[in-house]
């Protein structure tokens, strides 16, 4: 979709309505297509933000913004799954990150609700252990740290 916008930059003439519509409806589908993937392709989907942001599209973000909540929501129950595997923690993190650069409006409570349980049944203890000079220890603290800055949420 990139290289008719450039065209239309070298040749400094706007693109018409119609190719406009047209372009907005596969950007929003590939949006859609790379949040209903087996695994989000975060790349892509960086990318068309990018893109999005470059050339002022005006995206479908209420649908948008509810696919991408289910999926984050898909992932924090995955992480609710394996809370240890630090893995999951970081596909959530990279996941909410990459979504952010949408700026869609995200409805985070139940990966907030995902969050604040961890943080209740699990948080002291590997804090402790981080505190033991454990590295794994640590490295699981300081991520769920950046996943609560990335669910809007403070851990003390």
């Amino acid at each position: 979709h990139g290289a008719l916008f450039q065209m239309s930059e070298t040749l400094q003439t706007p693109i018409p309505k119609h190719f406009m519509a047209v372009i907005t409806f596969l950007y929003n589908t590939d949006i859609r297509y790379a949040l209903e993937a087996a695994e989000p392709n975060r790349e892509r989907l960086k990318r068309l933000a990018e893109e999005i942001e470059r050339f002022s599209l005006e995206i479908d973000r209420p649908a948008l913004s509810l696919i991408a909540s289910q999926r984050i929501n898909q992932s924090a129950e995955a992480l609710k799954g394996a809370p240890d595997d630090p893995a999951a923690l970081t596909r959530l993190i990279e996941l909410v990150e990459t979504l952010e650069k949408l700026a869609l409006d995200l409805d985070l409570w139940k990966a907030q609700n995902v969050y604040f349980s961890l943080a209740q049944e699990r948080y002291a203890r590997i804090a402790q252990q981080a505190r033991t000079n454990d590295p794994e220890a640590a490295a699981w603290v300081e991520q769920f740290h950046r996943l609560g800055e990335c669910l809007k949420i403070k851990v003390v």
